[in-house]
């Protein structure tokens, strides 16, 4: 999600739209079984530093309801898309989601994108060259993406992702998260020599980032 776009700058819809993605439907019907359901960014068999206390994020229409009727997000005029003011403009939650025409990420977009009319969601999906992809993601041309970094398995540095500083210009945090804690976490594991402080610091920032 594009944390610049007014759609998906309040953290309680992005949550709201993780509970509308039925994960362990994807993993079964679109990729054969070949997945794990994750709830952190750092590699899940890491277990030192994967943070295995993170709960499950469920499949929850109404719960994922609440949370957008709770942002504002509501069917204003009945057409079966919710709503919002947003700087003076009913703005309808409708939205693209860019592809770099990869068959397997468009059949889980598109399965995601059903999943969403459940709440009153409306999503398309564009499939474009990869350096076309490339160019609108590093200039933050886009409402929503499906993409991938490959995990490292040595401890992860989550600085070129996720930090303030990778915003600007063509960084690598292509979805402009912005989050102060976050980034002074992300710094002051990078400065910390001592293992077990460092277990503690990242697995205090996937919860930051869970939330």
């Amino acid at each position: 999600w594009n944390n610049k776009s007014p759609l998906f700058s309040d953290k309680n819809v992005r949550k709201a739209l993780g509970h509308l993605i039925d994960r362990k439907t994807i993993i079964e019907k679109v990729l054969y079984g070949y997945a794990e359901v994750v709830n952190s960014p750092i590699y899940y068999k890491d277990k030192k530093y994967y943070n295995s206390e993170l709960p499950q994020v469920e499949f929850d229409v109404e719960k994922a309801k609440k949370l957008l009727n709770d942002a504002g997000w509501k069917d204003t005029d009945g057409d079966g898309i919710i709503d919002k003011v947003i700087d003076g403009k009913v703005t309808q939650f409708k939205f693209q989601f860019l592809n770099n025409n990869n068959p397997v990420r468009k059949q889980v977009v598109l399965t995601v994108i059903d999943m969403f009319k459940k709440a009153g969601i409306t999503a398309d999906i564009q499939d474009l060259e990869w350096s076309v992809y490339l160019d609108k993601t590093k200039k933050h041309e886009f409402d929503a993406t499906l993409a991938a970094w490959q995990m490292p398995v040595i401890p992860q540095d989550p600085y070129q992702i996720w930090h303030s500083t990778q915003m600007v210009g063509e960084g690598s945090n292509y979805i402009s998260f912005y989050n102060k804690t976050s980034d002074s976490l992300i710094e002051a594991y990078r400065g910390e020599f001592d293992e077990q402080k460092r277990i503690e610091m990242l697995k205090q920032w996937q919860k930051l980032i869970y939330e």
